[in-house]
């Protein structure tokens, strides 16, 4: 009898450790760390993001009187010709105070040349928000939700990529190597997932006044930053 129950509680327990493995089950997938994004090995703090800010010569106020639908008023121009290191573009994207951001526990990383990687908590309740104040207003959470199939229910799903990326008078240039969502691999070629990730961020630059990028190259060294960008941010509250 003893065998016959230890073997009932595995029928029943493998499943659910699949499933939170998976993402499905968020309190086991938070306690066993599935949910975690991948660890790139990046450590950063608040002064990480403080000396990105020093280096591009740009402050951040916070006001509940914004005009921009993106949620952030930009004013200002600076020429800047600086090398961001990956702890800086990881804790400015983390701890910056937009209140559209879909994703935490950023952690990007430049492992070779030419190369970025990425990873993430993908906020899905932000999406929708987010890509509205992008541009790209036609798209509901019905639509977001279809899309994530299983994982609408895990809520903050980790995902992860890797490409090679680099940027030329305001054209971006990408070719996706992996991208995951949860532990499943994105068939991105599929989806023209090259295509999309360059329009979605030609938009963003688009909608930033004053910003230029004129070469931006990734090595192991950071973030090569040439152009023009604003000199001040004013985020709402």
């Amino acid at each position: 009898m003893k065998k016959f129950i230890l073997f009932l509680a595995l029928l029943v327990l493998i499943p659910v450790l699949v499933l939170a493995y998976l993402g499905f089950v968020p309190y086991l997938s938070s306690l066993f760390g599935f949910s975690r994004p991948k660890d790139l090995g990046v450590r950063y703090k608040v002064s990480d993001m403080d000396s990105y800010n020093q280096k591009a010569n740009f402050t951040v106020e916070k006001s509940k009187n914004v005009n921009s639908a993106l949620g952030v008023d930009f004013s200002g121009e600076v020429e800047l010709k600086q090398v961001f290191t990956k702890e800086e573009v990881s804790a400015k994207i983390n701890y910056a105070p937009w209140k559209y951001m879909p994703i935490k526990n950023v952690q990007v990383n430049f492992p070779e040349d030419g190369v970025i990687e990425f990873s993430a908590n993908l906020l899905t309740s932000k999406l929708t928000s987010f890509l509205s104040a992008v541009g790209f207003s036609g798209v509901s959470q019905s639509d977001i939700e279809k899309g994530l199939g299983y994982l609408k229910y895990v809520g903050e799903p980790p995902i992860y990529a890797k490409a090679r990326t680099s940027v030329s008078n305001n054209q971006v240039d990408v070719n996706l190597i992996s991208v995951q969502v949860g532990k499943f691999s994105v068939p991105f070629e599929s989806y023209e997932g090259n295509k999309i990730v360059e329009t979605v961020a030609e938009k963003i630059f688009s909608l930033v006044p004053g910003f230029y990028a004129e070469s931006v190259k990734f090595s192991p060294s950071g973030m090569n930053f040439e152009g023009r960008a604003p000199a001040k941010g004013i985020v709402a509250e």
